[in-house]
């Protein structure tokens, strides 16, 4: 048994012939399981006298309605016929009931009011009271009209606050007082309500809303005689609820004159601990547990509340006290018992801490550098759980976070990402509509075509949603071509010419959707060697059955276009119902398994139109007012159906989340993001007034919630926080919670060994048994080491591991060594120029199979200004081909300018320019060897177990290779490897020659068996890099070779000149403001953390292969 009962249940029963009159039935227990027994117990005693009825039990969150369906059916063997209705939905519905001409839905809910102060509040800008307001929605028509919405939500947010913790305000607001001593900064909102309250008597007859509705419920409760209410359920259940406003509790009270209401409460402490303080060092008047004074906010003035209402409490409350010896268990029977244990007095000695075992680990902390370290270390931990206790199942472990949106896929890419005894089913809930179903975000980006710029992303993102692709008929696999072809044709943004100028641009379509599409159907049909047609460049990458596809992207821009002109004209709300259910019907094509995304958009389409109606707003809607309407509702919805699905479940910190779980984990526990924060709205007059008991904090919410996943944890508390920057390591705060619970914990318990030191060193030695630092990177060799506290269950990371751990000393190591492999005999020159050109990817990528995402080319959202160095170099290229062919650059530079891949107006035609003439002296150099034709020849070497076979393609002259840009180390390795291959053939000795924009190298011939030999040796190179890591950073080398070699000389052995190499080496490697250095190759980045440190293994490896060439090789400058 983990808990043991300490306090028995008393006799009572609820609805006895004893009893003078009904009353709430109050029930208190620190574990909700507990309260979850007791309550099936009394369903199972007292049945419902009408079969058919259903049983009434109010919950604070879908989650614990889940939770409890899931253990009433485990306890009574089925869960059925019972609702779970929110505490408001159910007043309102008692309202319904009892008294006469309560509508169905309050005309004073938030939305209501809403779309009614939309209708009331313009009106009135011209008063006095007013001129706030008036001031803030200057200039609103620029923007539809939207400020006016949010403003209106923004009020009957505040209004519907008032209803609920300040009713005695709205009150005499309406009786004509307008309590200036409150409303005094803002005495618009007393006119304003009284304005509310008009138009809904006006235009609705009923001016009922919770405020006078909860008194006129009392009395007419009260005066009715126990039986008349037959209406009303036989009873109702409060389950698990933290806090309800005072004036639900009146009302429940009065109702439980006349039915049985019964009220479960988790209370973690037996004890009264309504006088506790929080701790202070001032105030002797502090008493009781610290963690409960400091965290127990909320549940405090609740019970204090609970305690002024007229109820039945057991004799005897059911609360259960851990029985283990754990630290976790200490601490909840200290705040059960209402103990402290802390003695600040206490410093010289550690005698009256109590002790923890060196294995405990109930508690964890696990300090990381990132949140998706975070998710990492947790799958890590929880395999060793499961490893640890075979009765853990996924089921029985609660991970939370502060906001679930941010988490959810980092989750996800952790989580998904395992297979085999790994893997571990999970769930994820409470993530908004529009971050869990791809389909509701693109309804959203859709209807915001009218507020963005049709960027080339965001559009093409679009397509990449199941149900849109399909309408379009378009393959998700088409997708990545479709990016080519919007890049390369100079779509930027803007759907069309008029979409651009509402952005105030030039007139004309360059750079549009509308350009590009007109660019590559063009090009389908002519090819562009024949130059423009009517002004229009043809594209011509789409051939053959690519037309069908092309058809269909220029299909869905043009309805994409039609919707933006729809968007752009205000409607009124029956018309925007049409549109928008157009837009469901023409932009997507439903599966079954989407077919309740395609509900939630009707529902909302259809309740954005019911709203309006309702409340009588007969003008018209901007696009901007109807997007902000469908984003704040979509937002709103969180999916919580997947809460407690039998797997790892994965949430956000809410209110009664706390269910009992073997193992809690909670996560994301910064300074920065918990407790969290909301700041109130400047004219919130509750804000600027003292605060009363029963009012809702979101702070004090979230320390109670800290405090409910405390006592909801039943063998361990996980705990995880960002403790060192991923961009610096520099130290971080955590949660001022997670501090104090450390404090606690450092004030309260000590290792065995550690009694005799003092109160602060046996605290910090504690807390670092405990604490767990991270590496920055999950391949760390830390976490594959045999004396390190650290594990690792992730195989794939062992053998860059093993690379990685240089530093270390062999003999602690548990990394397995590799199996040696071998090169198949036949090896292409074309692969042995690939490895030559970057040879520290082959071991990754070879191997193990290890491929860091290609920097690939980014779609562009932002018409050209100036060239950046890629696009340069790809212009260069054309230019250079071009002349090459003897064209002209008038007969270019039309044809250029229409690409839409130069700047605009004549910024274009001097950078274009610019680049022509930029090419004259590599032109000048080429001219002796024009035209360049080549000969293509076969390379067939047997070079020992090897055989290398190729091509070559040499000119009658030398074989030439250029290129548009500076020459780089690659291209000098390409063309050696090419200059052995060629001479190992024993063809015609000839010289290589390199060009670049600026100067130009040569190789002299080479003898054949010599070439051979260096052949060979770099295919021995090649097969060794399939079995381990080769440091070697071309340019950085080749930048320490310039400066030592003299050409004829070889290279200098001066050590001054040796240090300015090496200087120059680094600064290549590192780079610079002007200059991208070679460390952001993302492999040499992981094997050169100290290049200083590692330079000379570098050199050592790559000399036997340069050296060679700097011995055939002659450069020339151009002058």
């Amino acid at each position: 048994m983990r808990f043991a009962k300490a306090y028995s249940c008393g006799k009572v029963v609820p609805g006895s012939s004893a009893s003078v009159q009904r009353l709430l039935y109050f029930y208190q227990s620190n574990q909700l399981d507990v309260l979850s027994h007791l309550l099936c117990s009394l369903i199972q005693k007292q049945p419902l006298a009408n079969p058919l009825a259903r049983q009434q039990i109010l919950v604070q969150s879908p989650g614990m309605a889940q939770w409890l369906k899931l253990e009433m059916a485990r306890t009574m063997g089925i869960s059925a016929n019972t609702d779970f209705p929110l505490p408001a939905s159910f007043i309102w519905q008692m309202f319904h009931l009892v008294l006469d001409d309560v509508p169905e839905q309050s005309p004073f809910n938030k939305e209501a009011m809403a779309w009614r102060l939309m209708r009331i509040l313009p009106g009135q800008l011209d008063q006095d009271p007013f001129s706030p307001l008036r001031f803030y929605l200057e200039g609103d028509e620029q923007h539809g009209g939207r400020k006016l919405w949010q403003l209106c939500q923004k009020i009957a947010d505040i209004f519907d606050q008032y209803l609920v913790y300040r009713p005695q305000w709205t009150q005499a607001w309406e009786e004509g007082d307008d309590l200036s001593d409150i409303s005094a900064a803002h005495p618009w909102q007393p006119l304003l309500w009284r304005l509310l309250v008009d138009d809904t008597v006006e235009n609705m007859h009923n001016p009922y809303h919770r405020s006078n509705l909860f008194q006129d419920f009392v009395e007419a409760v009260e005066r009715r005689q126990v039986g008349e209410l037959e209406q009303l359920p036989q009873q109702v259940y409060v389950f698990g609820i933290s806090a309800l406003p005072p004036a639900y509790l009146k009302a429940l009270e009065a109702l439980g004159k006349h039915i049985e209401i019964h009220l479960f409460l988790t209370n973690p402490c037996c004890l009264y601990w309504g006088d506790i303080k929080d701790s202070n060092p001032q105030d002797s008047l502090s008493v009781g547990n610290p963690l409960l004074a400091s965290m127990g906010k909320l549940g405090r003035d609740y019970i204090e509340l609970l305690a002024q209402v007229n109820k039945h409490e057991l004799d005897q409350q059911p609360f259960v006290e851990p029985q283990a010896n754990t630290l976790l268990a200490n601490i909840q029977r200290d705040i059960l018992n209402l103990e402290n244990p802390v003695d600040p007095l206490a410093f010289e000695s550690s005698q009256h801490k109590r002790v923890v075992a060196e294995t405990d680990r109930s508690v964890c902390l696990q300090l990381c550098h990132s949140p998706r370290r975070e998710l990492e270390i947790l799958h890590d931990q929880l395999l060793d759980m499961l490893a640890e206790d075979p009765s853990l199942s996924p089921r029985d472990i609660i991970v939370m976070v502060p906001d679930i949106n941010t988490y959810s896929p980092l989750i996800q890419a952790v989580f998904s990402s395992r297979s085999g005894e790994q893997a571990i089913p999970f769930a994820i809930s409470d993530c908004s509509a529009t971050v869990e179903s791809p389909v509701l975000l693109s309804f959203i980006e859709i209807l915001g075509l009218s507020q963005n710029r049709a960027g080339a992303s965001t559009i093409l993102n679009l397509l990449e949603v199941p149900a849109i692709a399909r309408h379009f008929g378009i393959e998700l696999s088409a997708i990545p071509m479709l990016r080519q072809w919007v890049l390369e044709s100079g779509v930027r943004w803007g759907l069309d010419a008029d979409d651009m100028q509402r952005w105030s641009m030039p007139e004309g379509e360059r750079n549009s959707w509308i350009f590009g599409l007109k660019r590559m159907l063009l090009g389908y049909a002519m090819d562009s060697n024949i130059g423009l047609h009517e002004g229009v460049l043809p594209f011509d990458e789409v051939q053959g059955l690519q037309a069908r596809v092309l058809g269909r992207l220029a299909h869905f821009v043009d309805a994409l276009i039609e919707v933006q002109k729809l968007w752009l004209s205000e409607q009124d709300a029956q018309q925007w119902q049409a549109s928008l259910q157009r837009l469901v019907h023409d932009f997507y094509d439903f599966e079954a398994q989407e077919l309740a995304e395609q509900q939630q958009l009707l529902s909302l389409i259809q309740k954005f139109h019911a709203g309006a109606e309702s409340s009588q707003y007969r003008a018209t809607i901007s696009a901007q007012v109807a997007l902000d309407y469908c984003r704040n509702q979509l937002s709103e919805q969180r999916g919580s159906q997947r809460f407690l699905a039998g797997q790892l479940n994965f949430c956000t910190l809410l209110p009664m989340r706390a269910i009992p779980f073997k193992v809690v984990c909670l996560l994301g526990l910064n300074d920065k993001d918990y407790p969290r924060s909301v700041a109130p709205v400047g004219f919130d007059l509750m804000a600027s007034q003292p605060a009363q008991r029963g009012d809702r904090s979101r702070r004090d919410d979230d320390r109670y919630l800290f405090l409910e996943a405390l006592g909801a944890a039943q063998d361990r508390l996980y705990l995880s926080y960002i403790a060192k920057s991923a961009v610096d390591d520099t130290q971080q705060e955590p949660s001022v919670l997670l501090a104090e619970l450390k404090e606690y914990i450092g004030q309260c318990f000590c290792l065995e060994q550690d009694r005799d030191l003092d109160s602060d060193t046996s605290a910090n030695k504690l807390l670092n048994a405990l604490s767990t630092q991270h590496p920055l990177q999950a391949f760390s060799p830390r976490y594959y080491q045999k004396q390190s506290s650290l594990f690792s269950y992730q195989q794939r990371w062992l053998p860059l591991a093993s690379q990685l751990q240089s530093g270390f000393d062999s003999s602690t190591s548990a990394v397995a060594v590799l199996e040696q492999l071998e090169l198949e005999p036949d090896q292409q020159l074309a692969d042995l120029q690939k490895f030559a050109r970057a040879p520290s990817h082959c071991f990754f990528q070879r191997r193990l199979k290890v491929f860091y995402p290609r920097l690939e080319e980014q779609l562009v959202e932002a018409e050209s200004f100036a060239l950046d160095p890629l696009s340069r170099y790809q212009l260069d290229s054309q230019l250079l081909t071009a002349r090459l062919k003897g064209q002209e650059f008038e007969a270019l530079r039309l044809q250029h300018l229409a690409s839409g891949l130069l700047p605009h107006a004549h910024f274009g035609e001097l950078t274009l320019s610019q680049r022509w003439h930029e090419l004259d002296a590599l032109m000048s150099a080429l001219d002796p060897y024009l035209p360049i034709t080549k000969a293509r020849q076969r390379v067939n070497l047997e070079l020992e177990r090897f055989t290398l076979q190729g091509w070559v393609e040499p000119h009658s002259a030398a074989l030439i290779q250029y290129r548009a840009g500076s020459l780089r180390a690659p291209d000098v390795t390409q063309l050696w490897l090419n200059h052995l291959a060629y001479h190992a053939m024993q063809y015609p000795p000839l010289p290589s020659l390199l060009f670049g924009r600026s100067s130009s190298i040569s190789l002299r011939p080479i003898d054949a068996s010599l070439a051979k030999e260096l052949l060979f040796a770099w295919l021995e190179l090649y097969e060794r890099s399939h079995n381990q890591t080769n440091i070697w950073a071309p340019r950085s080398v080749w930048a320490w070779y310039l400066k030592l070699w003299k050409p004829g000389e070889g290279l200098d052995d001066d050590p001054s000149k040796i240090a300015k190499a090496e200087l120059a080496a680094k600064e290549c490697f590192e780079g610079g403001f002007i200059m991208v250095g070679e460390n952001q190759d993302p492999y040499l980045d992981q094997l050169l953390p100290d290049f200083s440190a590692q330079w000379p293994e570098m050199l050592a490896l790559a000399s036997p292969f340069v050296d060679p060439i700097f011995e055939y090789l002659e450069s020339n400058n151009y002058e």
